[in-house]
């Protein structure tokens, strides 16, 4: 039997971190995978894109990218991150509400199953040959990857952080390989200066994956490095290793740690580290370890029905949408996407042409909060769980209509 078809997109960097490699090695069991790298979205590479026959198109954390390849009579898997679009207004969303969402965030997953898109949801887990944590907690040994400074998680607030605790570490290694359009907060040489009780080790870039993991293991406490994350493939490794896992309390982090008992999670970045003894941090380390194991173990258990769906969709009837998309319009899209949201939005809303009435209610939920807030007051707000709630059936009245 043929394998099913599948066009991979997925960000340039991404060729470099091999950050998406693990999901294109499960869909190769039962895929034949062809790559598409892309850093701009240019015309005459969106064309060349839609003039191939796949049965599937995945767009990984590109999904702004999914009603273009919809338009244009393909399958698509929207494969989302929470880092990149989990704030996104509900419009864009339900303007690909017949791509099937694939959610490595619980909180993706339950926005879109309450938009009533096709969804489904897993918690990832690597794949690790720790079977026994072998951490040594006689001291603290912090490990920091400065991966976003500009947004205040920088060597400079960790060296503030720990000022303040009456247990200082007695090692502290700093991982200075900030994202792109991220710069280095210090230089290495002054960083040593702000820690002036503990060892300090440097580095710029691990060779591979084993040579990160072989570091982290001299260390015991791990600080999750971005605000937001995808997936959280650093705090996992960490987690998967026996590391006490500690950072702010955003997804992804918040849905695999339990503050306090699996690990740490910080309301701001104001809130101070927990001055707890080092037999207390071993204990919720051995918990969050033992929650990592049984985590794989469900991923293991559950991935051959999540990829079942997939390739039952990739072989489902295509569903012709009733707006059209060029390439020149899609790379417009995409300019919109990255630097004139509000126009962005205006763009999908034009592709279903409302009639003047729906113009007018569009234009006030335009100003409704983004996705996250749609979160969050579902559950404490009950006068903006209400009004919510009616206007994102509003949005799928308007979405599912007959043309």
């Amino acid at each position: 039997m043929a394998k099913i078809s599948c066009a991979f997109i997925d960000h340039q960097y991404h060729k470099k971190t091999k950050s998406s490699q693990f999901f294109i090695n499960l869909l190769s069991e039962k895929m034949e995978i062809s790559e598409y790298y892309f850093s701009s979205f240019s015309e005459k590479e969106l064309q060349e894109l839609i003039d191939t026959d796949f049965d599937i198109y995945i767009a990984y954390q590109y999904d702004f990218i999914a009603p273009f390849l919809l338009a244009n009579g393909k399958r698509v898997l929207v494969v989302p991150m929470y880092d990149g679009t989990g704030e996104c207004h509900i419009v864009h969303w339900l303007i690909s509400k017949n791509a099937l969402f694939l959610d490595f965030s619980e909180n993706l997953y339950r926005t879109h199953s309450k938009l009533g898109l096709n969804a489904v949801f897993q918690h990832y887990f690597p794949i690790t040959d720790t079977k026994v944590s072998t951490v040594n907690y006689e001291s603290l040994k912090y490990f920091f990857w400065e991966r976003q400074p500009s947004s205040g998680l920088s060597v400079h607030w960790l060296a503030q952080k720990l000022d303040n605790l009456q247990i200082k570490p007695t090692h502290v290694h700093l991982h200075l390989s900030p994202d792109p359009g991220e710069y280095s907060s210090i230089h290495p040489d002054s960083a040593k200066a702000l820690f002036p009780y503990a060892k300090v080790t440097t580095s710029t870039w691990f060779s591979s994956k084993k040579e990160f993991e072989e570091c982290l293991t001299t260390f015991n406490v791990y600080i999750a490095p971005r605000t937001v994350e995808g997936i959280g493939f650093s705090f996992l490794d960490a987690m998967g290793k026996g590391l006490f896992i500690m950072g702010l309390d955003y997804p992804t982090l918040n849905e695999y740690i339990s503050n306090g008992e699996t690990g740490c999670l910080l309301d701001s970045l104001g809130s101070p580290f927990p001055d707890l003894p080092i037999n207390v941090l071993k204990s919720i380390a051995s918990s969050g370890f033992s929650s990592f194991q049984a985590g794989r173990l469900s991923w293991e258990e559950s991935w051959p029905d999540c990829l079942q769906k997939i390739l039952t969709y990739a072989e489902s009837p295509i569903v012709v949408e009733p707006y059209k998309l060029t390439a020149k319009d899609a790379e417009q899209l995409s300019y919109y996407f990255f630097n004139d949201y509000p126009s962005y939005l205006a763009t999908l809303y034009n592709l279903y042409s409302p009639t003047a009435k729906q113009s007018i209610f569009i234009s006030k939920l335009i100003k409704l909060p983004l996705i996250y807030h749609l979160q969050k007051t579902f559950s404490t707000d009950p006068v903006k769980k209400s009004y919510v709630e009616f206007a994102a059936s509003k949005f799928k009245n308007f979405f599912n209509r007959s043309y």
